[in-house]
């Protein structure tokens, strides 16, 4: 889930929001993730990686013993191609900027009704609620929600109940228990506090065996099944990388029945 804090020009407060939601998300129990647009490049002057990223490589990974830093050419001005480079978690994911951007819903940070009237006729994406640092108490505004920077924990359990029915929206919501979950709605905790994925739902889950071409039709309890196998299997391979986006598994046999 994408939240987008965006205003009409730099410097009016979005890292300010951006920093305390983020740190009220946290302690919801949200997983959360951070995207944050810098229209004047990547600051690594004067530092040894500006000097490997001098010399062309497609990306340099900085690294230390608690944090990981990885810089990459291209793709910054485009946020869907930013958002897949991010690992499958965290569930939540708060963009600062890019408000030209068309994913996922806005934030909009603004310090009178003029500045919110501009942005409402430029901005991409639904708009879920309205931050106003100046003298803007208008409680509501076509049905979107207006606070201030006392009202961040407000803002905060707005953006995770979103977050939550965005998530159930996207799950059957019958309930099967074949996740392990119990229900649709736990699964969908689980997911917003980073502990599961949306695929854990085996109705859902993008599980397929093909055939000669031919792709098998699975019901859901099959599809769990080969699922905890093939990710049985994994756990124990060597050179698995955690965070894999897909695994295909080919067995092949000759004319005469033999395994290949």
């Amino acid at each position: 889930m994408v939240y987008r804090i965006v205003s009409l020009h730099s410097s009016e407060g979005k890292t300010t929001v951006g920093v305390l939601l983020v740190d009220e998300l946290r302690r919801l129990g949200v997983s959360v993730g951070v995207v944050k647009h810098s229209v004047h490049g990547v600051d690594v002057a004067d530092k040894d990686s500006a000097k490997y990223m001098a010399q062309g490589p497609s990306y340099v990974v900085v690294a230390s013993k608690d944090e990981v830093g990885v810089f990459r050419r291209g793709l910054g001005d485009d946020l869907k191609e930013v958002l897949k480079e991010l690992p499958p978690k965290p569930t939540v994911i708060i963009v600062e900027g890019y408000k030209n951007a068309k994913v996922g819903k806005v934030i909009a940070v603004v310090k009178d009704i003029n500045e919110l009237k501009e942005l409402m006729n430029i901005v991409n994406g639904e708009i879920l609620a309205v931050i106003t640092l100046g003298a803007l108490d208008l409680g509501a505004i076509g049905g979107v929600k207006v606070f201030d920077l006392r009202d961040i924990s407000e803002l905060a359990r707005l953006v995770r109940d979103d977050a939550l029915n965005e998530i159930l929206n996207a799950l059957p919501r019958t309930d099967c228990g074949m996740c392990g979950f119990g229900s649709c709605l736990s699964l969908a905790n689980a997911v917003l506090r980073g502990e599961a994925l949306l695929s854990d739902c085996p109705v859902l889950s993008d599980v397929s065996v093909i055939i000669d071409g031919k792709p098998l039709p699975l019901k859901p309890f099959v599809k769990s099944v080969v699922k905890a196998l093939s990710t049985s299997l994994l756990s124990v391979l060597k050179g698995v990388p955690k965070d894999y986006r897909e695994v295909v598994i080919r067995l092949r046999r000759d004319v005469k029945g033999r395994e290949g």
